[in-house]
């Protein structure tokens, strides 16, 4: 998945199953799907999906949303694929009630200092049970390629695309919502710092 940010624009370009590409933009304050293989896009809107898609989470957002959680402390410092980063530590332990019985959870999160984004963030997760013989996973999430530098048209739907009803575009826009949720239940546990800086690029 490719993010930008510049301001309060964004950009999430990520592939479908079938290999296409699909790009979201927030830009003016508006939210575009765009489809490069079909040369179309759609302007979303509440009341056409049902979703405020200003809330989609970007590596950004979730590090400014993220940074206020109970337990996160800071951890030190250090390089991290060559930029500098704070490291930020979470510890959490829950009973679930279910067959997995008590989960500890430890989390660390490298933030880059100059553009406050999540550069690495690692989950480790225990339980005291276990669920089809499993009682411990680990995830761990990168972000690569950073650039400060990006072109405004980046942000802007392509001048020669069709623009589309929403519901032609349903099936994938189900297809982006479904993205959205999973990177939520993928990253929700990790995540702190500071705003990023305007224009940052990336690709995790």
């Amino acid at each position: 998945m490719q993010v930008a940010r510049s301001g309060d624009d964004r950009r999430v370009e990520f592939k479908l199953p079938d290999g296409s590409p699909l790009i979201y933009l927030d830009h003016n304050n508006r939210h575009y799907v765009i489809l490069p293989a079909r040369k179309q896009f759609a302007e979303l809107t509440q009341e056409a999906t049902g979703i405020q898609f200003q809330k989609l989470i970007t590596p950004g957002q979730l590090v400014e949303d993220l940074k206020n959680i109970r337990g996160i402390e800071r951890a030190g410092e250090g390089l991290m694929d060559g930029r500098s980063a704070d490291k930020y530590r979470y510890t959490a332990a829950t009973n679930t009630n279910t067959k997995a019985g008590e989960v500890k959870a430890e989390a660390f999160v490298y933030v880059d200092k100059e553009t406050g984004l999540p550069l690495r963030a690692e989950l480790s997760a225990e339980s005291s049970g276990d669920i089809k013989g499993v009682k411990a996973a680990r995830v761990v999430a990168e972000m690569h390629d950073i650039k400060t530098e990006i072109a405004p048209t980046l942000f802007e739907p392509p001048a020669d695309y069709a623009q589309v009803a929403p519901e032609k575009l349903r099936q994938q826009i189900e297809a982006l919502t479904s993205a959205v949720a999973a990177i939520l239940k993928a990253m929700m546990a990790s995540a702190a710092g500071n705003s990023p800086s305007p224009a940052p690029s990336a690709q995790p």
